[in-house]
């Protein structure tokens, strides 16, 4: 019996045979299996126009009704029979909550705490957020420019006038809000409470005649210049660091 193991154990021993691994090989195939496995992703994710469609059907169109009715609401006051120069000047107040009611739109993956499931998707967070700039920018455009081709042809606004008192606080509340989104250490209600704050600050400026005279209209349209530059850099900053938004940022939401 003993000597039926042994045999038994040689011709296992004599069987089996040395196989040196082939580098080649191995190398085709993990490239093979890379091709295979972004083929497949390919195949299954969204193309950049779905994409796009998509982020514009989750953003909630509340916010853009709300900002036709300030438009309207600064319109009707246009037209009104009241002093037109506190007509004029109360149109910073409506621009800066222009602005202010895309700060819980933007500031929605926060506070739902989603930004960990959008930064591991397909399409990155910068592309998210860029999608979702495009969409305000194009619709927020829009609204404006029918605004103010309107109140510079029916009501008799100046376009420096339009510029002063209406485009300028808003793109200066605009620098404000996307400022406070860049920075890592966000909070959406530190960006509204600066936001009511500058307006409140310009309200007091522009509401004081002899100092809104004394600002001549060249001074008036290179601060509007200046303002739009320092919006592009702002918004390019944004979108270039928002894959980092995660690094570093605090706990809990952006209401705690």
């Amino acid at each position: 019996m003993g000597g039926l193991i042994m045999d038994i154990e040689r011709m296992i021993k004599e069987s089996r045979q040395q196989v040196s691994p082939d580098e080649k090989k191995i190398r085709q195939t993990v490239m093979q299996s890379k091709r295979a496995l972004l083929k497949a992703e390919a195949a299954g994710s969204l193309s950049w126009v779905e994409f796009f469609v998509s982020q514009g059907k989750m953003i909630r169109k509340r916010w853009w009704l709300l900002q036709v009715l300030v438009l309207c609401l600064s319109w009707q006051i246009l037209s009104s029979e009241t002093d037109m120069f506190y007509a004029h000047r109360s149109l910073g107040v409506f621009a800066g909550l222009f602005v202010i009611l895309l700060i819980p739109e933007f500031w929605k993956n926060v506070t739902w705490r989603c930004m960990e499931i959008e930064i591991t998707s397909y399409y990155s967070l910068r592309q998210i957020y860029a999608a979702r700039l495009i969409w305000f920018g194009g619709v927020d455009i829009f609204l404006l420019t029918v605004f103010g081709v309107g109140a510079c042809s029916q009501i008799g606004i100046t376009r420096e006038t339009l510029i002063a008192d209406f485009l300028l606080p808003l793109v200066i509340t605009a620098c404000i809000c996307f400022a406070v989104l860049e920075h890592r250490h966000r909070n959406a209600l530190t960006a509204t409470g600066m936001c009511i704050g500058w307006c409140a600050a310009w309200l007091g400026v522009i509401t004081s005649e002899p100092v809104y005279e004394a600002i001549s209209k060249p001074v008036w349209m290179a601060v509007f210049a200046a303002a739009c530059l320092c919006f592009v850099i702002i918004i390019s900053r944004l979108v270039k660091n928002m894959d980092f938004a995660m690094e570093g940022r605090q706990n809990g939401t952006v209401f705690e």
